[in-house]
């Protein structure tokens, strides 16, 4: 029977991070993070943890980012991607033999950002990447995503829509994948982009062109036939992301 305990990390964040552990079985060496996407209700990805520790017997690690899920203080954007960075360097101290990174959507932003910020020796083993936000757009392009993701998680975000755009603003000056794609190239680590077909918030377009502007042979590509969450064809998504992982 596979444990499931969640622990509170307080340094170095502001508030109380909410870290939810699926432990395998038997002591692992390996360990799988998931960065989650919009919104996050207390049971994000709990499914998708459950799966890969009893397939592929390594411990499941979700992230809650500051002021998500079943953690406390107040959501910010950049914070979550400094945070995320912050929180992957401690588990990677933890001396696990191998470590993998999962991010979906928001969390595929928040990945790309931290392969391309840490230092070589702590790149994760492999990263997989789930229909990861990859440009940001600006003018009424921005607000219209402020629109979307607010109506989707209003209960998420105690900002104010005018905040919400400042905050993208500083995302898109400094965060955007699209600014990032010579560090992508020169990386030396496997890159796996599922994209899923029928998305109504991350165009597959998108990041089919993402892709080709990364030009590396070391990044695998496909499409798969669900929504955005991965939630239909849900059976499938969950073999195929533990094939990938395997």
């Amino acid at each position: 029977m596979n444990q499931k305990f969640s622990v509170e990390i307080l340094p170095p964040f502001r508030g109380t991070i909410y870290n939810e552990k699926y432990s395998a079985s038997e002591k692992s060496e390996r360990v799988i993070l998931i960065f989650h996407g919009f919104p996050s209700s207390q049971n994000k990805n709990e499914h998708i943890a459950e799966y890969l520790t009893q397939q592929l017997k390594a411990d499941v690690f979700i992230f809650h980012y500051e002021g998500l899920g079943q953690s406390q203080g107040l959501f910010s954007f950049e914070n979550s991607i400094q945070d995320a960075i912050s929180y992957y360097k401690m588990v990677k101290a933890q001396g696990y033999r191998s470590v993998s990174l999962i991010g979906h959507s928001w969390g595929g932003l928040v990945a790309l950002n931290l392969i391309t910020t840490i230092e070589s020796a702590l790149l994760p083993n492999q990263l997989i990447l789930l229909s990861p936000l990859n440009n940001i757009p600006v003018g009424d392009a921005l607000m219209g995503l402020v629109d979307s993701l607010y109506a989707g998680s209003k209960e998420s975000f105690k900002q104010s829509k005018e905040t919400m755009a400042q905050q993208i603003s500083v995302v898109a000056s400094h965060y955007n994948p699209r600014h990032k794609i010579e560090e992508l190239k020169s990386l030396k680590m496997p890159i796996h982009i599922i994209q899923a077909s029928d998305d109504d918030k991350v165009h597959p377009q998108s990041t089919a062109s993402f892709v080709d502007l990364i030009d590396s042979n070391h990044v695998q590509f496909e499409f798969l036939d669900t929504d955005h969450r991965f939630q239909t064809n849900q059976p499938h998504f969950l073999q195929r992301l533990a094939e990938v992982l395997s």
